[in-house]
């Protein structure tokens, strides 16, 4: 995945500040199972990077709910400025639902993180469509492409 695609250093102590606590010594944040603001804030644009999984997310989105999320900063900051938003961000997998991999997680890029659409969850694991995802799966810069991921820490889940 592009290197415009992870997270701040100081990303754990942020969300500690929205009350989420890490897990002792593991340097894993496990989130609450869901916080949101008042009404959603929607984006008149789409704010993701061209041909970076921020946009193919964005897209997608866009797609089923008829408006983007008006989200800012790279895609491990997305579970954050979704909460700023008024979006719903859950720490389980929900279907229709813009899935956010903090930096190293799932092969997500280790200073940016990757952002992709979660189009089912089942037995298998979480069904993913994402933009600038592996080459080896065939994506790349501004290309689709879908693959099925286990849901792990460090995952979180944005919707409405």
């Amino acid at each position: 995945m592009d290197a415009r695609c992870t997270a701040k250093p100081t990303r754990r102590h942020l969300l500690m500040g929205l009350g989420v606590t890490a897990l002792a010594g593991v340097g894993v944040t496990a989130l609450p199972a869901t916080r949101a603001s008042a009404e959603p804030v929607h984006g008149t644009s789409n704010p993701g990077l061209s041909g970076q999984c921020t946009e193919g997310a964005a897209q997608k989105f866009r797609e089923q709910y008829g408006y983007f999320p008006a989200l800012t900063g790279n895609a491990a900051q997305w579970d954050d400025a979704a909460g700023a938003a008024g979006l719903s961000v859950s720490a389980d997998a929900k279907v229709h639902a813009i899935v956010v991999f903090e930096a190293g997680v799932q092969g997500a890029d280790p200073n940016y993180g990757h952002v992709a659409w979660v189009d089912a969850v089942d037995d298998a694991g979480v069904h993913i469509t994402e933009m600038n995802g592996p080459p080896e799966l065939g994506g790349g810069v501004g290309v689709f492409d879908s693959r099925v991921v286990q849901d792990l820490p460090g995952m979180s889940y944005i919707h409405p």
